[in-house]
């Protein structure tokens, strides 16, 4: 999916994992086929819309929905505590959403939206960024970016939208060791031509972050630097992530994966100190025998430093790739004290996730989501 806010809110729902440390349990997946209601004009010449043979009447076949076209979240069960509505174009990239603080309606001083646009060969042109600022009219700042060949772009910051540039991000990429990338951000800020502080992104040629470098007084020094490890297997499964802080050559956090010979994960561990000592115990089992359910995950058990049990969910299906509900054991004893439950469109999209804390037939938390063509392809 093309979202930036919408990540965080997935993680604070139970939805998509975006750290790697858990299965998903309500991942979604796209329709291969759907239809805009709107139009794309293939005769320009047809300016009256008389020509009979022109077939801009036709919807507009789109292969893959890009996204939600709105998230909404209530984290007691009284009330809407924030909502999001997003929009794309014909190409499947964002070019709108929106913070509303309270799910009634943008126009508070938390609220927020931002409008994307962008240039024919797919880099973003230009984002604008909009904040209450007393509760009825929006102030505006704008980045703009202007590519000056392959490699080099510079990002502008105009934050009053006044017209005159405040911040120049200048961020070159080149070719790194074993078909790497390394980018370079110089942030002039001021715009008066001198360079404050410089940011170098190395990556891999998987496209991973592996060095992260700040010459903080941009003198040409490195003043801080972290090291990332992805170790994979054959199949491009992640067996070892770890962070190392200041680039000492001792980690600071670790994390290890085990998986099947299927690919599902069975085994994560986490060192979070990097002291030797397991911190997070995850396993995790599957439907493997199952024809109705083939790879299923059924069961996640986790633990902590104390290798006491702290919970195990149990995931039920009904006739559907996508469990309904998930049944949480928050001891591991047997019984049953909390329970998420799912609802799903027919590509398997989550349209619902509600949480009852207690058993007790209390929705505490529930999140919902949108998806449709209804937002692709609008102004």
């Amino acid at each position: 999916m093309r979202t930036l806010l919408l990540l965080t809110a997935l993680v604070a729902c139970g939805g998509a994992d975006t750290d790697d440390t858990t299965t998903d349990t309500a991942e979604a997946t796209s329709p291969t086929a759907a239809t805009n209601p709107g139009t794309e004009p293939d005769d320009p010449e047809d300016t009256d819309g008389t020509d009979p043979t022109d077939d801009t009447d036709e919807p507009v076949v789109i292969d893959e929905l890009p996204g939600p076209c709105s998230f909404s979240f209530d984290s007691d069960g009284d009330g809407i505590d924030f909502a999001q509505n997003f929009r794309y174009d014909l190409d499947g990239r964002m070019v709108y959403f929106d913070w509303d603080d309270g799910g009634d309606g943008l126009g508070g001083t938390s609220d927020s939206f931002h409008e994307l646009t962008y240039a024919d060969d797919l880099l973003m042109l230009e984002e604008r960024f909009g904040f209450d600022g007393d509760g009825a009219t929006y102030s505006a700042s704008r980045t703009s970016y202007t590519h000056d060949g392959p490699g080099e772009t510079q990002r502008l910051w105009d934050f009053d939208s006044d017209g005159e540039v405040d911040n120049i991000d200048t961020i070159t990429t080149v070719d790194g060791p074993d078909g790497g990338t390394v980018e370079t951000t110089a942030s002039d800020y001021g715009a008066d031509g001198e360079v404050e502080f410089i940011v170098i992104r190395h990556r891999s040629a998987l496209g991973d972050l592996f060095l992260f470098e700040t010459d903080s007084d941009a003198d040409g020094v490195v003043d801080d630097a972290d090291r990332y490890v992805n170790t994979y297997d054959a199949d491009g499964n992640l067996l070892l992530y770890s962070i190392d802080d200041g680039d000492d050559g001792d980690p600071d956090l670790v994390r290890t994966y085990e998986y099947d010979d299927s690919g599902n994960r069975l085994v994560f561990i986490e060192d979070s100190d990097a002291d030797g000592s397991v911190d997070v115990h995850d396993t995790y089992t599957y439907a493997i025998d199952d024809p109705a359910l083939p790879g299923r995950l059924l069961t996640t058990t986790s633990w902590g430093d104390d290798d006491v049990i702290d919970s195990v969910t149990t995931y039920v299906y009904d006739g559907t790739p996508y469990p309904e509900s998930a049944d949480v054991d928050i001891d591991g004893d047997g019984s049953v004290e909390h329970r998420y439950l799912y609802e799903y469109d027919a590509d398997g999209n989550p349209l619902r996730t509600e949480y009852d804390e207690g058993l007790d037939g209390v929705i505490d938390w529930w999140s919902a989501y949108d998806f449709g063509v209804h937002c692709v392809g609008v102004d």
